[in-house]
């Protein structure tokens, strides 16, 4: 599906969202415990004496 080319309306329709409230604390859980948490992972550098 390419969700960028969809209309905001139906979009968020089929998201089952809601365009003034948004999601429900169950559906965040639910999509949670389906996709997992909404958080970037942090690659920790090599210093700059390492890379030398």
């Amino acid at each position: 599906m390419k969700d960028f080319m969809t209309d905001r309306s139906e979009l968020i329709k089929l998201l089952g969202s809601n365009k003034v409230t948004g999601l429900s604390s169950a559906q965040v859980e639910a999509n949670r415990q389906k996709y997992g948490a909404n958080v970037l992972e942090r690659k920790k550098n090599k210093s700059l004496i390492a890379r030398i």
